[in-house]
């Protein structure tokens, strides 16, 4: 019996991390797209198929095995529906396992069971912590009353029951460690994938992840035959304010100067902080008189802006943009960067707060 346990168990933590890949880039929860956690319920089916293989037979038509721990499982992270899912396929296999009779149709019958209860205590407004511990106590009152009832000699089942619950517990407590040490994992490579590609201080997207989605855009514009339009931004004066207010007020500025990008630009596929206080935004397959109306609207919205400051006082700033499109003020893609850089060049000597293309 211990060994049939010992190898669930190392399927169960085969199977764990399997689905720790399938859902790395997507994460999955109750609120997940539908089809998601309609994969994770043909997924948790799937693997109590496997589980009920390689199960412990107590008696000819009885075995045991830990396929509760997969409903909960499916349960905890994946809500009513991927429950519901996991329980039918693994009750309709339960079935036909050994054939129809009795002993089949009672664990067909408490295998929906733990998966609907299992599904809705999840949709209950019990502490998130608690949850899976009430799954686990539930699972187990409805699976050691079948044993009991399924197990003509009182007095073993009694010792299966108990065999049951030693078997779970440990189980699940290294179940539960592998759950939280993958979640924990998989949080932190996504915290670290968004902030290897976002300016700290404005939450825009960096120069790295510039350069590479610029890449991107360049070969999808000669493949496609696409226009690009480039903006380079620069604050005028900004060594000014951080002369006269301080560095703390210049980054409130920069901060500020981000939002407004955001909200004050449209079908943008890159808006990135690039140096101090210099920043570009690149709009993808657009006309040059619609690059040139949002380019203005973007310096006349910075004029317009009082940006208030955390001492109480508010100060008015303006930028000069420059601007390059390609094909239409530049034939060669590869150069549009540094025609957009010539042009904001242009547009702070030629004094500033307009616009060069």
């Amino acid at each position: 019996m211990w060994r049939d346990l010992f190898i669930n168990v190392c399927i169960l933590v085969t199977i764990l991390f399997t689905v720790s890949q399938i859902f790395k880039d997507t994460g999955i929860n109750p609120k997940s797209p539908i089809k998601l956690r309609i994969l994770l319920g043909l997924i948790g089916g799937g693997s109590t198929y496997i589980i009920i293989n390689f199960s412990f037979h107590v008696t000819n038509k009885v075995i045991l095995d830990f396929r509760h721990l997969i409903e909960i499982l499916v349960a905890v992270f994946g809500g009513i529906i991927p429950a519901l899912i996991t329980g039918i396929i693994t009750s309709t296999y339960r079935l036909v396992y050994i054939g129809i009779s009795y002993e089949s149709i009672i664990s067909s019958i408490a295998i929906l069971m733990v998966s609907i209860g299992c599904g809705f205590i999840s949709m209950s407004k019990t502490n998130m912590h608690l949850k899976p511990t009430a799954m686990f106590i539930y699972s187990l009152v409805v699976r050691s009353t079948v044993l009991y009832l399924l197990i003509p000699n009182k007095n073993y089942a009694f010792q299966v029951i108990i065999m049951l619950y030693i078997s779970s517990i440990i189980a699940g407590l290294l179940i539960g460690y592998l759950v939280k040490y993958l979640v924990t994992s998989h949080n932190m490579i996504l915290r670290l994938k968004y902030e290897a590609n976002r300016d700290f201080l404005t939450g825009l997207n960096n120069t790295r992840y510039f350069d590479t989605k610029y890449n991107d855009l360049i070969k999808e514009a000669v493949k496609k035959n696409n226009s690009i339009a480039m903006f380079i931004i620069d604050i005028d004066h900004f060594k000014s304010v951080n002369d006269t207010y301080g560095h703390n007020v210049g980054d409130e500025v920069l901060r500020s100067i981000g939002t407004l990008l955001i909200n004050r630009s449209e079908a943008i596929d890159i808006v990135s902080r690039i140096g101090g206080e210099e920043f570009v935004v690149i709009i993808n397959n657009i006309k040059v008189n619609r690059a040139i109306e949002i380019a203005g609207y973007i310096r006349k919205s910075v004029e317009e802006t009082k940006f208030f400051l955390s001492c109480g006082k508010y100060i008015n700033i303006t930028v000069s943009i420059g601007v390059a499109i390609y094909p239409d003020t530049e034939k060669n893609i590869e150069n549009l960067k540094d025609t957009a850089d010539t042009k904001l060049y242009e547009a702070k000597h030629t004094g500033r707060n307009k616009v060069c293309i």
